[in-house]
């Protein structure tokens, strides 16, 4: 096939797809009750195109009411609650999966899933974007705004009373140590790490450690190379592990064996990626591991050499 084939097959995909939205649409409109913009007080038909939007949905009671999750919500690997989300409908963040859905209200990120996002608000569906948790105060932030969104305020005042309560415990328990702190360098597949500008790194700082990343500049989300990882010599060394081992280079980056025996001096701590991916009071449970852990190695350490 020519490029000008190509390129003409390309734009009659483009109609067809432009034309089955529309139709969707219309056929929207002729739905009772309502599914557009000036949606009710409390959504009956809601459709998540995030897993953390997913996630906080499922923690606050609305399964009855979700008409579709992403497919990462029914992924171990990548949500807490992959039991909970199953049987829901599932979507990949498009807006021709959504619109026949006729949801009164869609959740959304503001990382992910932009061009499925952009065009429903064209459409006219009642969008609520929230913002991806990058510290431990975000996480209350977030609960309240989906709540709201959801009709849901009551049980989420709830979940943030028990989501502060929780880290009071835990930080109580455990304070963080004055003076020198261990430090932790936070390994995942590919060799992905997180700086102290996301969810990771304060979760690493609240439970008492030094975020290793720091030392190579990585202030968000950003990936170190094995050579440097093996260099690094931290005391304790997090693998962000896959709860579902997918066959992949990259999953294989955190159980090559030149990292297994260059870390042998390192205390090695397992916690699953989807932990901390989103911020869910799930975090409490990899807050209170790591500042246990912290508590059990004194006020030893070592410095790390990137």
């Amino acid at each position: 096939m020519g490029a000008g084939a190509r390129m003409a097959l390309g734009i009659q995909r483009m109609r067809w797809q432009t034309l089955a939205l529309a139709a969707a649409a219309f056929a929207v409109l002729a739905l009772p009750g309502p599914g557009l913009a000036d949606g009710p007080a409390k959504p009956r038909r809601i459709a998540s195109l995030n897993v953390c939007t997913d996630q906080l949905a499922l923690l606050l009671g609305a399964r009855d009411r979700l008409v579709s999750v992403t497919f990462l919500a029914a992924d171990p690997s990548s949500s807490a609650l992959a039991a909970e989300a199953r049987g829901l409908r599932l979507n990949r963040g498009r807006a021709e999966e959504i619109v026949p859905l006729a949801p009164d209200l869609v959740l959304a990120g503001d990382t992910a899933a932009a061009p499925g996002v952009q065009m429903l608000g064209r459409l006219g569906f009642r969008i609520k974007v929230v913002p991806l948790a990058r510290n431990l105060a975000d996480i209350p932030r977030n609960i309240a705004i989906l709540a709201h969104a959801i009709g849901e305020e009551a049980r989420g005042r709830a979940m943030i009373a028990r989501f502060e309560e929780g880290l009071a415990r835990v930080t109580q328990t455990h304070p963080a140590p004055g003076g020198h702190r261990p430090i932790a360098l936070l390994i995942g597949p590919n060799g992905v790490t997180s700086g102290r500008d996301s969810l990771a790194g304060a979760i690493i700082e609240t439970a008492g450690f030094a975020n290793g990343a720091d030392g190579f500049g990585v202030l968000g989300v950003g990936r170190l190379p094995l050579e440097r990882v093996l260099a690094a010599r931290p005391d304790v060394l997090i693998l962000s592990s896959l709860k579902v081992s997918h066959p992949s280079l990259a999953a294989g980056f955190i159980r090559h064996p030149a990292l297994a025996a260059a870390s042998a001096a390192a205390t090695r701590v397992s916690i699953h990626h989807h932990v901390w991916a989103c911020g869910t009071p799930l975090v409490l449970g990899a807050i209170e591991r790591l500042a246990h852990l912290r508590a059990t190695l004194g006020d030893g350490g070592k410095a790390l050499r990137p």
